[in-house]
């Protein structure tokens, strides 16, 4: 299976949000859903809120949180109020996907997952260190999410699998739907989500890998006359 590039996880979710310097508060946008015209991903609305297609861009094309974040964040006296779905360069998924190398202690000091933020400091883990507070694509602007420690016991089933695997995941949908689930937690965890996230780039992506794992477990259980 082809998929559309991405950025690296760092600058995917890094650039996620930004801060309201006067108070160091994480301030996220609010994202409603709107009928834009041809290929328009997103477009400026009231203060610290955007309208966002409700539809999948043109083919070959995509919108992705990430950009929505990076174009908002420019000088608006600059800015066009308008972005526009961009080209979706496609790569092919690796054969295999090396798991990470699970660090001790990288749990919540309090709380659980998904954990609302206002700054890195509200997401203390247990070894002294702080995980970043970022943004979803929500439908209230509010304050960000803690983003899960790939080392935390919120994907423990990502550690049974390379458990199982001897730390090298084979299936390329597998590996890829654990790339997704891992780097992009806070999206899909988060309960508001607008309707229309689903034209995003990050939720497209998860919903294809999901489809394919599915088929493929189809076809398998086929084979071997089960389905």
């Amino acid at each position: 299976m082809i998929y559309s590039e991405m950025s690296s996880a760092t600058e995917l979710l890094g650039v996620a949000c930004f801060l309201v310097l006067a108070q160091a508060w994480l301030s996220c946008l609010t994202i409603n859903c709107g009928n834009l015209g041809e290929n328009i991903c997103a477009q400026v609305g009231t203060e610290n809120a955007i309208s966002l297609r409700s539809t999948a861009c043109n083919e070959d094309f995509s919108c992705s949180y990430n950009d929505i974040i990076k174009w908002y964040t420019q000088d608006a006296t600059t800015r066009n109020n308008i972005l526009m779905c961009t080209a979706m360069p496609v790569i092919a998924l690796g054969e295999a996907w090396p798991c990470a190398n699970r660090q001790a202690r990288k749990n919540l000091v309090s709380g659980s997952y998904p954990k609302a933020c206002l700054t890195d400091q509200d997401c203390e883990l247990q070894d002294g260190t702080f995980n970043s507070c970022v943004c979803a694509p929500r439908s209230t602007s509010a304050s960000g999410y803690c983003k899960p420690d790939i080392s935390s016991t919120h994907f423990e089933d990502y550690w049974t699998l390379c458990t199982q695997t001897a730390n090298k995941i084979t299936d390329a949908n597998l590996g890829y739907y654990w790339y997704l689930r891992t780097q992009f937690a806070v999206y899909y965890d988060v309960a508001d989500l607008p309707a229309c996230s689903t034209v995003l780039w990050e939720f497209v992506q998860f919903s294809n890998v999901q489809a394919d794992i599915a088929g493929a477990a189809v076809l398998l259980l086929s084979v071997f006359g089960l389905f």
